[in-house]
């Protein structure tokens, strides 16, 4: 059996090892594997600090990528300080603990102080982000496309209603949002977990963030387990590490946005452009969004 040592651990992670439930596998790729525990908690092992998620171990990297043995018929076995996947051992004792959730008070008092930076981050993503990709279409005018049509108004009413406090409105348009669009994670809830970061980024007020976890929980049942796993997330407050980069960089006044941006919406192939397509709508206060 191959061994492997997990370098850092997600709080949401730490908890899923602890509580010990029976799991599977639920997808594999040569560097990231999930595991879904019985009551749909996922677990993603990934081999780079950079790929780290809200519910991710980072393990050592090697060659051949250390999931190539693994498939959906692996056993998983789970303990709190050892985990075991077809033929891989993760050793978990000594891993550092890493914090999902960014200093939203420190990136909520930035955006008030600067609040040009959205619109900033607007252009530096524009300029690197895929032409499909929801960031895209959501600031061109013409030609509208089959999923812009269906997103935009559904997008509106959930902006809207978290903007006024009109929850049934947001919970409205969540639902015509979920599962929406192709991928591993579909367009539409990726960009509900950028209006739910930018939620907890104060784009709407302490209210409105605490009705992101009745938001996650309407649209988990129309999407896939691994995506509804990203929207509890982000519900909660927890983003992944290129989202730590990008709200670190969009709270200093002085720092270039370029770099982080042009990470962010490499994510997937339009899933880090769709989500932040999410947030930085949420900033825009355009007369259609009221």
């Amino acid at each position: 059996m191959a061994k492997l040592r997990a370098e850092a651990v997600a709080g949401a992670a730490r908890a899923w090892l602890a509580a010990a439930r029976p799991a599977r596998v639920l997808n594999v790729f040569d560097r990231a594997c999930n595991l879904v525990a019985d009551d749909g908690a996922v677990l993603a092992l990934v081999t780079a600090a950079r790929g780290l998620t809200p519910f991710g171990v980072v393990v050592e990297p090697g060659e051949p990528p250390p999931f190539a043995g693994v498939d959906a018929a692996s056993p998983v076995s789970v303990a709190a300080d050892a985990l075991r996947v077809g033929p891989l051992a993760v050793e978990l004792r000594g891993a550092a603990a890493w914090d999902a959730r960014p200093n939203w008070a420190a990136v909520v008092a930035a955006l008030k102080s600067h609040p040009q930076r959205p619109a900033a981050l607007a252009v530096a993503g524009l300029e690197a982000a895929p032409r499909d990709s929801l960031l895209c279409l959501w600031h061109q005018v013409e030609p509208a496309t089959p999923l812009l049509a269906r997103v935009r108004p559904a997008a509106q009413n959930l902006i809207a209603g978290l903007q006024s406090g009109d929850w049934a409105r947001s919970e409205q348009g969540v639902l015509k949002l979920a599962g929406l669009g192709g991928g591993l994670t579909p367009a539409g809830d990726d960009f509900v977990l950028g209006v739910m970061l930018a939620a907890h980024a104060g784009a709407f007020g302490l209210v409105a963030a605490q009705h992101c976890l009745a938001l996650a929980e309407a649209l988990a049942p129309r999407t896939n387990t691994l995506s509804a796993a990203y929207v509890h997330a982000a519900a909660r407050g927890e983003c992944a590490a290129y989202w730590h980069d990008q709200l670190a960089a969009l709270s200093n006044p002085a720092a270039d946005l370029s770099g982080p941006a042009r990470a962010l919406v490499s994510v997937g192939h339009t899933s880090g452009a769709d989500a932040l397509a999410g947030f930085l709508a949420s900033f825009e206060r355009a007369a259609g969004l009221q």
